[in-house]
């Protein structure tokens, strides 16, 4: 998988919800993924490649994909907005 596929999807999910993310979300976030948003990352990105792999992912893949982009939305985050 090349690197930047997360990284669209995490784009993916910001435009569908402000996180953190859960599975419904991952949902919605495959139909946001286009080539606009994948032409970002290289002429050769689509976003049918991307949402291919996506969907090659087994339960346990999107649960740690999961988790990966809601650990970066989450250093994203202001201490003061930890709580």
């Amino acid at each position: 998988m090349p690197l930047h596929y997360e990284k669209i999807i995490e784009e993916a999910l910001r435009s569908v919800s402000k996180g953190p993310w859960t599975d419904e979300d991952l949902t919605r976030a495959r139909e946001a993924i286009t080539d606009d948003i994948c032409r970002i990352h290289g002429p050769e990105c689509t976003g049918a490649a991307v949402t291919d792999w996506f969907d090659s992912l087994d339960d346990a893949q999107r649960e740690d994909l999961l988790f990966r982009v809601n650990a970066d939305w989450n250093e994203g985050l202001e201490p003061w907005a930890l709580g």
